[in-house]
């Protein structure tokens, strides 16, 4: 949540959303969907130390 929030307050759109049992692995479970400006969002949670520990593309 802390993600989404930073994220909104920079004007990018962030949902959070369950991920995958198997995409979970050791986190949380929880991941972030970002519809577009996704470069720009990466870009801010590095600034936040938050890492991105993988971008997927949705089709």
């Amino acid at each position: 949540m802390k993600g989404r929030d930073i994220l909104r307050k920079h004007g990018i759109t962030a949902y959070v959303e369950r991920v995958s049992i198997e995409k979970a692995g050791q986190s949380c479970g929880y991941g972030l969907y970002i519809p577009d400006k996704i470069q720009d969002a990466e870009e801010i949670l590095a600034n936040y130390n938050i890492k991105v520990i993988e971008r997927t593309v949705r089709k």
